[in-house]
């Protein structure tokens, strides 16, 4: 081989080196994987995390029409807001929402042919609200070295409103047929195993302690016995220490000496305990309005 056809071959491979190098300059700063059902969950560069969700909406169309609405309160707790507002297991509500980011569609190509897959009349729709922050690289600052000025630092730029919608026709016992509305108005097909939390029931995700789950959430207890004199007894938490409030007794004993009876606990820490192991047996054990406590 000629020295000559050798600087041809470098300078062809430079070339290609260069093209492929522009080209990936040139490429969408981040790819967003298709076999998502929301693909821009997952993008780099707004990634949308189960904390950034602040509303879900969930309309149950058939066989009749029903709606729950969860969204998050001021301590970014969330609470079933129709029907209610009830109090819920957080952690169902966390799993219904990671289900929703994460399921997956299978690659199968369906007709666009809504009617056939009951989309034109769905079963049910669901709705995600977002608050998402936007990473964007900040300069680096003055005095840093060359190793930090290659790696500059993301930061949150903004927060972006995002909103996620799924439709639901036509269900079976392994497949669920939907849309997506990051999929355009190609039906998609998602197994059911994917989103099984979407087809649970309102008293599926309420809280079945009735008053608080951990005795840490318990700060302050008023009890108002009832009869002819009513009398009520205030005990509250005041930089770790329990003391009684009314009556004026002052400082309370929180251990306490063991209770002697399920029924007398002797510490403060026995009586949260037992508040705390009041619960609704069954799911569907609820009564939210009660004309007659003794019926």
């Amino acid at each position: 081989m000629s020295f000559r056809t050798t600087y041809v071959l470098f300078a062809i491979l430079l070339v290609m080196l260069i093209v492929f190098n522009f080209a990936v300059w040139l490429a969408p700063a981040s790819y967003m994987d298709q076999s998502y059902v929301f693909p821009s969950v997952q993008d780099p560069s707004a990634t949308v995390r189960a904390d950034h969700v602040k509303k879900i909406s969930i309309h149950h169309r058939k066989p009749k029409s029903v709606r729950l609405t969860f969204a998050r309160d001021q301590y970014n707790k969330w609470v079933l807001e129709q029907p209610g507002p009830y109090r819920v297991n957080q952690s169902k509500v966390d799993d219904l929402v990671d289900q929703l980011l994460t399921a997956r569609r299978q690659q199968a190509e369906l007709p666009t042919d809504e009617k056939r897959f009951e989309l034109d009349d769905p079963t049910m729709t669901v709705t995600l609200e977002a608050k998402v922050p936007i990473f964007e690289e900040s300069e680096p600052a003055r005095g840093s070295t060359a190793k930090d000025k290659k790696k500059p630092e993301k930061k949150p730029g903004r927060y972006e409103d995002r909103q996620f919608e799924l439709t639901i026709g036509k269900k079976t016992e392994s497949q669920i047929y939907a849309l997506s509305n990051e999929h355009s108005d190609q039906p998609i097909l998602i197994l059911r195993r994917e989103l099984e939390s979407l087809f649970q029931k309102a008293n599926d995700f309420r809280a079945r302690d009735l008053l608080a789950n951990s005795i840490g959430q318990i700060e302050h207890i008023e009890v108002t016995e009832g009869g002819e004199k009513p009398r009520t007894h205030i005990l509250t938490s005041k930089s770790g220490k329990w003391e009684f409030v009314q009556p004026a007794y002052g400082a309370a004993d929180y251990d306490g000496g063991g209770a002697k009876n399920d029924d007398a606990p002797t510490g403060v820490r026995e009586l949260q305990e037992a508040l705390t192991n009041l619960q609704v047996i069954e799911k569907d054990g609820f009564v939210d309005k009660v004309s007659n406590l003794d019926e």
